[in-house]
């Protein structure tokens, strides 16, 4: 399976920290002083801002590739429906 477009809010990033190590994942959210990053094994870094050397877009998403052929139709839909929960509303 390849990558379809990408909501915003799950589009994945890349970081580059001055100490030379990367990290990708999703933006889960941003201070003026951290960054909590998502990645795709579920584990969240959090990154202080004064560490990062370059943040860049990218066109694929940082879900597993395959991820749905290894779930039932029921559990796809559970997990279509957890993300979607998540999504912070403009009227929240």
């Amino acid at each position: 399976m390849t990558s379809r477009t990408v909501a915003p809010s799950y589009s994945t990033i890349v970081v580059a920290l001055k100490d030379g190590q990367v990290l990708s994942g999703i933006r889960v959210s941003e201070t003026s002083e951290l960054l909590a990053l998502g990645d795709n094994q579920g584990k969240i870094h959090q990154l202080a801002i004064s560490d990062i050397e370059e943040i860049t877009a990218q066109t694929v998403s940082t879900m597993p590739d395959g991820l749905e052929k290894r779930l039932t139709q029921q559990e796809f839909i559970d997990l279509l429906a957890f993300l979607e929960s998540q999504q912070t509303r403009p009227d929240e």
